[in-house]
């Protein structure tokens, strides 16, 4: 466990390349020592090249488990760097696990968000995110874009109103829903940065989209809500800073 990653720590160089992107796609056959030991070798890998941007492919089969390794090993580079011992944390700004994954759970993402306070573009795909864990988003003060379950399951109402009101830094928001209620709708008002807000998953009615906060910033809105009343469609009328609008 730790004995390894710093007798790894200690070979490596405090010099590290320019920023790049690298994708991650069938787990490696030649890797021992369970998913612990990969995302270790993972993140050294990452953190020696100066890596910011990491997408995992579906033929990786990540599991929870992998997530809250992965978690544990970004920490413990970053702790090392905290104290000195390394020259420089690792530090993702885009992460994209979006895949659908129904073994995520949101006790993985309690453990991964708070490793990944600067990340910018997060793209994840979880079976059930609880309210409690949504409000772990707060911890990313400059998340700009997320994209939740977009091929996965749909969150309720009190999840979004959850993690809305954590998401102050977000500017595009697309997130797979269940029909909102009247509270959910009025959180997207917080959002004071939202530029653009895709609500897939199931049709939104009327009341939902009367009482629907939109921030001014807010450019394009896409959702489902083709059969709604005269007075939910005069609000929309009302909703003239929107450049771009779909319905359907």
């Amino acid at each position: 466990g730790v004995g390894g990653c710093d007798a790894l720590a200690s070979e490596v160089s405090n010099k590290r390349a320019v920023p790049r992107k690298i994708s991650l796609g069938h787990r490696p056959a030649e890797i021992t020592g369970g998913p612990d030991g990969l995302m270790r070798a993972l993140t050294w890998f990452m953190w020696q090249f100066g890596i910011s941007s990491l997408s995992i492919g579906p033929e990786f089969k990540l599991t929870s488990s992998d997530i809250c390794h992965l978690a544990e090993a970004i920490s413990y580079i970053n702790g090392l760097n905290h104290r000195g011992e390394i020259g420089g944390g690792l530090f993702l700004e885009a992460l994209d696990v979006s895949e659908p994954l129904k073994s995520l759970d949101s006790g993985s993402i309690e453990a991964l968000i708070p490793s990944i306070p600067s990340i910018k573009e997060l793209s994840i795909s979880i079976e059930d995110l609880s309210p409690e864990a949504a409000v772990c988003f707060k911890e990313c003060g400059s998340l700009e874009r997320l994209c939740l379950n977009k091929e996965g399951c749909p969150q309720s109402s009190k999840t979004v109103e959850a993690l809305i009101t954590n998401l102050s830094s977000v500017k595009e928001l697309e997130i797979k829903v269940k029909c909102l209620t009247s509270s959910a709708a009025k959180v997207f008002g917080k959002c004071s940065n939202l530029e653009r807000l895709v609500l897939g998953g199931e049709e939104q009615n009327s009341e939902f989209v009367k009482a629907l906060a939109t921030p001014s910033s807010l450019r394009e809105l896409k959702m489902n809500a083709e059969r709604l009343s005269a007075e939910a469609a005069s609000v929309l009328n009302g909703w003239e800073m929107l450049e771009k609008l779909y319905l359907g």
